[in-house]
């Protein structure tokens, strides 16, 4: 089983995969009507077929097989721009498992702007690869920030914000928390 050869504290390292985040509909339809585009901050990419989402590089992280305790690392972000040229930019942002909730680096501050869910049926995992896909939801930090920024939050704090996907290859190497 996954984790058998760990010891205490360690865990499961995985490499560099993508992450894929997909504006809900209902976040889509509110940033349209509101006048805000979304981008990717290189080296992300914007989806081409303009559904509102954004790829991200996973750079690394580890996860403990029960998944209560973990990192993801990603690169790049996003670029939420008001037609009035206001501009609320997400960088770096990063996945904290015990905290369930993404953080992200905006105005040089650390901010915990989205929360997700993790179990089972979110998270597909094999001896070579882990697999998730789980809606993620803005946060009350993640709302007052697009308030504050843009005028408007895409949805309330608790509701979906993003769809997301990812996949990232297991390394044999532990590391330690």
């Amino acid at each position: 089983m996954l984790g058998d050869n760990l010891n205490p504290g360690e865990l499961v390292r995985f490499g560099e995969g993508r992450g894929e985040y997909h504006l809900t509909a209902r976040a889509a339809a509110a940033l349209q009507e509101a006048g805000i585009t979304l981008q990717a901050l290189s080296p992300g990419e914007a989806h081409a077929n303009g559904n509102g989402g954004v790829s991200l590089p996973i750079t690394g992280g580890g996860i403990s097989p029960d998944f209560t305790r973990g990192k993801l690392q990603c690169k790049g972000g996003f670029d939420f721009t008001h037609g009035d040229g206001r501009t609320l930019q997400i960088r770096d942002h990063w996945a904290d498992a015990a905290a369930s909730r993404y953080y992200a680096t905006v105005d040089g501050r650390e901010v915990p702007w989205l929360a997700f869910r993790l179990d089972s049926q979110a998270l597909s995992l094999t001896p070579a690869r882990l697999t998730a896909k789980l809606p993620v939801t803005l946060t009350e930090e993640g709302a007052a920030l697009f308030t504050e920024v843009l005028g408007i939050s895409p949805v309330s704090a608790g509701e979906s914000l993003f769809d997301t996907e990812g996949r990232v290859p297991l390394m044999n190497t532990p590391v330690g928390l």
